[in-house]
């Protein structure tokens, strides 16, 4: 077998399966295109009914989504069912919102009427990451269904399980709904096929979700043979903390968004700017909530911490942690698996970190909380900057004005005062630098793979 599904908690192998052979692959982009000639030419009223009766199945089918992802992925029961809830959600806004989203626009210019419209481009090739399998999968492809197109799916080869499941809701609301099949399709492909599948003729976009070092060959790939791309990459958020700032209340934010998923996501705050003075107490007060933290089976309610996705992740955290100890950083907490437990990464505070470290530069993928403390709010913002990410950033502290401020001079996507950074159906998500390019969410989301076609009449 080339792929096995593991539960990360406890080492189970769910499923294992091969990959599959380009002659397949081939066939299912064939099917992906014949259901995208169809599908385009549906009212988009008639999109909309499709697409609410895949929600509602969703909504029934809750439970049995979200124990796959945990059992799949490891992360934690009540984060995993959130998960699909807000797959739901992101269906209901673009159903109630796409005709707005996707209307023709009329502009004034020589001739009798100028209008451009926004119509789909065809099949279009989804490379997604094991993070969040069923959230990034849908977060971008949804928008696009209802844009017209069909979505060819390769999940991670360690996370299919939850995509399958969807995959089979498309297939039974097109068969009840007398629709073709294969609007959604999940392709089990292996890395070294695509290539094949971005350079099919009939493959007429791709998007990825992924580190920025992946994505770079993706969009390389893409390149080559002329494709629409749009990349979501890694990110090192700034969580700049300003001197006004309520401690109290700030020290929960901060744990809620370093510690979600086991701080295995993208947009979790990474990197934390304290004032000096509020320095020793920000940092005990990470400590408390760290400690309290307790690891355990991801199905048990009592569980607040749980594994790591798998032993490479685990093995670059520690990699990441001996080069900046060994440079001078102060490991003020964790730094290791947990005794007993060697599939969860203890909760970590590391400060005195310097640009010769490669945490300076690199994202920590795990639970890690980078502290870099200051006097000057300019040099904050400078350091907030240097990073080669630019996904997403908040900013903390009681005069929202002056945080606004401070929030406008951050180089990201995605930038939240007093509140952490989240994706959103209603606005658009990505980022700038190594973050990646293009957006997903809101009306920009439903507009990226369209083309934006200009009839003029004179």
């Amino acid at each position: 077998m080339d792929f096995f599904v593991h539960d990360p908690f406890n080492g189970e192998v769910l499923h294992a399966y091969d990959a599959w052979p380009v002659s397949r692959i081939e066939t299912k982009i064939q099917s992906s295109w014949q259901a995208h000639l169809s599908w385009r030419d549906r009212s988009l009223k008639d999109r909309i009914k499709f697409l609410e009766k895949v929600r509602l199945l969703m909504v029934q089918k809750t439970d049995e989504l979200a124990s796959t992802i945990t059992s799949e992925m490891g992360k934690r029961l009540p984060e995993a069912k959130a998960e699909v809830e807000k797959c739901c959600t992101l269906i209901s806004h673009f159903g109630e919102n796409c005709e707005k989203y996707l209307a023709s626009r009329l502009i004034k210019a020589d001739g009798k009427k100028h209008e451009v419209c926004f119509e789909p481009l065809g099949p279009i090739l989804s490379i997604m990451p094991w993070n969040f399998p069923l959230w990034q999968a849908l977060r971008f492809g949804i928008p696009t269904l209802f844009a017209g197109n069909t979505l060819l799916l390769k999940p991670a080869p360690e996370t299919p399980l939850s995509s399958m499941m969807v995959e089979e809701i498309f297939q039974q609301v097109a068969q009840e709904l007398q629709f073709g099949q294969d609007i959604f399709s999940v392709v089990l492909a292996h890395v070294r096929d695509m290539e094949k599948i971005i350079s099919s003729p009939l493959v007429r976009g791709v998007s990825f979700t992924g580190s920025s070092e992946s994505g770079k060959k993706v969009g390389e790939m893409a390149g080559r043979h002329l494709k629409k791309v749009l990349l979501e990459l890694g990110g090192s958020d700034a969580f700049l903390i300003m001197p006004d700032a309520n401690l109290e209340k700030v020290i929960p934010e901060a744990v809620r968004s370093r510690m979600i998923n086991c701080g295995q996501t993208c947009i979790s705050a990474k990197r934390f700017f304290v004032p000096r003075k509020l320095k020793e107490q920000f940092i005990e007060g990470l400590k408390k909530h760290f400690l309290n933290l307790r690891p355990g089976d991801p199905r048990h309610p009592g569980t607040t911490l749980s594994p790591l996705f798998h032993s490479r992740g685990m093995k670059t955290l520690e990699i990441l942690l001996a080069d900046a100890v060994s440079k001078g950083a102060i490991l003020n907490l964790g730094g290791d698996t947990i005794p007993g437990h060697p599939q969860f990464f203890a909760p970590t505070i590391l400060s005195g970190i310097t640009p010769k470290m490669r945490l300076f530069n690199e994202e920590a993928f795990g639970p890690v909380a980078l502290i870099f403390d200051y006097d000057d709010l300019s040099e904050a913002i400078k350091i907030a900057n240097s990073t080669p990410y630019g996904l997403g950033g908040s900013v903390w502290g009681q005069d929202s004005g002056l945080c606004e401020q401070v929030a406008r001079k951050l180089e990201c996507g995605s930038v939240f005062v007093n509140s952490v950074v989240k994706s959103d159906p209603r606005v658009p998500f990505g980022g700038v630098k190594a973050s990646g390019f293009g957006r997903e969410l809101g009306e920009l989301g439903i507009l990226e793979f369209t083309n934006a076609k200009c009839y003029n009449i004179y």
